[in-house]
């Protein structure tokens, strides 16, 4: 299947909107955060990688991509400098609105491409109200992740979960202009009792080893990722509406 250029939800007319429902029934919601992720790393790690992921699906599979959601629940980072965050209930109130409207316009399958762990316990809340009150919509949360276990093995390969090896790698392919080298500091993980904020069990907010990272593994695991969620739409394709 040759590559084509990804299909952005924003830069249509209503009527294309109209048309593009009757070719496919799946959009892509996107949504990350925008937070500290150590000393290395830009504020906007986890919303840029998953609108990159996103974007590449798009490419192969020609389903539109929704704007992106920069936000998310990151009041676990709220001690560093630059971290913006939503409250559960905003977020709620949010994806359900937007589902809403998606539905109107003709969709019935919807992927939340989720970029954040914290969001999954909100998105998935929002999956079940959504499932509940529309007979006819099928909604996927899926964070890019842990979208296999092979991807899921990755993540935490180092010991971590956050500016780690993984994140820091995918960037250093992504946009290596906006990781600073010279920054990178490991921090490894111990195990905790409880499940503490970022701000608390860590000094420079890195959980894992970032020295670890390069350019290479990131466009390993991009297209490992990309690879597993094209999967997952040709499932979603198959998958007929009662």
């Amino acid at each position: 299947m040759v590559d084509e250029q990804p299909i952005l939800w924003e830069n249509l007319t209503y009527e294309e909107i109209s048309e593009l429902a009757k070719m496919t029934k799946i959009v892509i919601l996107p949504i990350g955060s925008t937070e500290q992720h150590g000393p290395h790393l830009p504020l906007n790690v986890d919303a840029f990688i998953t609108y990159e992921v996103a974007l590449a699906v798009s490419k192969k599979r020609q389903v539109p991509v929704m704007p992106l959601i920069k936000y998310g629940l990151s009041g676990t980072h709220k001690k560093f400098p630059g971290t913006l965050s939503l409250k559960p209930q905003t977020m709620l109130s949010m994806i359900l609105d937007i589902c809403k409207y998606v539905r109107l316009a003709g969709f019935r399958k919807i992927l939340i491409l989720n970029g954040h762990v914290p969001n999954e316990w909100i998105l998935k809340s929002a999956m079940d109200l959504l499932r509940e009150r529309y007979d006819d919509l099928r909604i996927k949360v899926l964070s890019y992740y842990n979208c296999s276990e092979e991807v899921y093995r990755e993540l935490v390969k180092d010991g971590g979960d956050h500016a780690n090896f993984f994140e820091t790698s995918l960037m250093l392919y992504l946009k290596p202009e906006l990781v600073k080298i010279d920054r990178i500091r490991d921090e490894q993980p111990v195990l905790l009792p409880f499940d503490y904020r970022f701000d608390q069990k860590t000094k420079t907010g890195v959980w894992g080893r970032p020295s670890l990272a390069s350019r290479e593994e990131g466009e390993r695991l991009f297209n490992m990722i990309v690879t597993a969620i094209c999967k997952w739409v040709d499932l979603a394709n198959q998958a007929d509406l009662p």
